[in-house]
């Protein structure tokens, strides 16, 4: 691996810095996750809301049928989370590719393959629920 070298301004003497630097603590993360964004892929999607609305359905009725048990069983957004990516990959296989016009604006149930930015967004909107 080839490794760039710059001035870091935040390194006392103007010491040069590798682009390792950028990476994060934990190498088998830095590994598998993209280290650079793209910004053309798209997040707001139909697919995205459809498995957050209907994860957030889902959830609160199990976990509320749950609930009149006599040792309540609970289940964890994590879960939800972690099927989120199967099931948006099978969503991006069956959906049509068709697009529609509503409002003067042009939109398809299906844009593109299931990506990173999708899954991160479901995750966040999760989060943020919790």
């Amino acid at each position: 691996m080839v490794t760039k070298t710059h001035t870091n301004p935040e390194k006392p003497n103007g010491s040069k810095a590798t682009e390792n630097d950028d990476r994060g603590p934990v190498e088998e993360v830095a590994l598998v996750v993209p280290e650079i964004d793209d910004p053309s892929l798209p997040v707001m999607t139909f697919r995205a809301w459809f498995l957050y609305l209907a994860s957030c359905v889902l959830l609160i009725f199990l976990n509320t049928f749950f609930t009149y048990r006599t040792k309540p069983l609970t289940i964890s957004a994590i879960l939800i989370q972690i099927s989120a990516l199967p099931i948006g990959k099978f969503m991006a296989r069956t959906l049509p590719t068709t697009e529609y016009s509503l409002f003067g604006r042009r939109f398809s149930l299906n844009p593109e393959p299931f990506n990173i930015l999708e899954c991160n967004d479901f995750w966040l909107r999760k989060k943020w629920r919790e």
